[in-house]
Formats: structure tokens, sequence, C-alpha cells
């Protein structure tokens, strides 16, 4: 089960690498809807639970979120389970790892594109 498992991991990054090119490219589509953080959060904690086992890390998910964000749901679960995925690895054996959502006010900011910037 955990040869399957890596496999998927590398196929998931090499799909990001290709998103990350057509990003770059100005060629990625958004597609937004309204997602529920509970049902999204869910998913993500099944993903993440068993690839975290063979590194000793225990996640904690608090699945209590109620709110509906409007986003992109395969962004934003790529955007997640890249974001776990990485302080799993990064983490120590018998670390905990505690993922959580808190509402907070809206603030907008926005960034320059580090490889379009270097052009």
């Amino acid at each position: 089960m955990w040869r399957k498992e890596r496999v998927q991991l590398l196929i998931a990054f090499v799909n990001d690498l290709l998103d990350y090119v057509k990003w770059d490219a100005g060629k990625m589509q958004l597609v937004t809807a309204p997602l529920p953080l509970e049902s999204l959060i869910s998913e993500i904690r099944s993903a993440i639970l068993s690839p975290a086992e063979p590194f000793g890390v225990e996640v904690t998910f608090d699945t209590d979120c109620h709110e509906v964000v409007e986003g992109d749901k395969e962004r934003l679960t790529q955007l997640l389970n890249n974001l776990l995925s990485n302080a799993v690895r990064r983490s120590k054996p018998g670390d905990e790892l505690l993922f959580f959502c808190q509402r907070k006010p809206l603030s907008l900011s926005t960034f320059p594109s580090p490889i379009r910037g270097r052009r």
C-alpha cells in the first residue's frame, strides 16, 4: 500500500509542475463555486492521514467548520494538500500537526509573480 501512495504523490507532484507551467503562461482557468469547508477538510483529511503515518507524525483535523467560501475546489485542494504534505515531511517523528479553519476579517494582498518579474 505504501508504494501505491508514493506513486500517487509523485503523480500529484508532476501535475503540480504542469499546472505551474500553465499558470505562468497565463493559461490556467479557475472555476469558482461555493465550497463548504467542512467537506473540503474531510477530503483532505482522508488524503493526508495515511501518507503521514510513515513519518511518525500525528495530524489532527478540526472539522467543525461550517463556513462556505467561493473558490476553485481543485486549486484550493491542491494548495492545502501541498501545504500539509510539506508540513508532514518537514516534521520530526512524534510531532503533531493541527489543521483547523478560523474566520478572520477579509484582507486582500497582491504579490507580483517572481518568475514574471525576472524576465
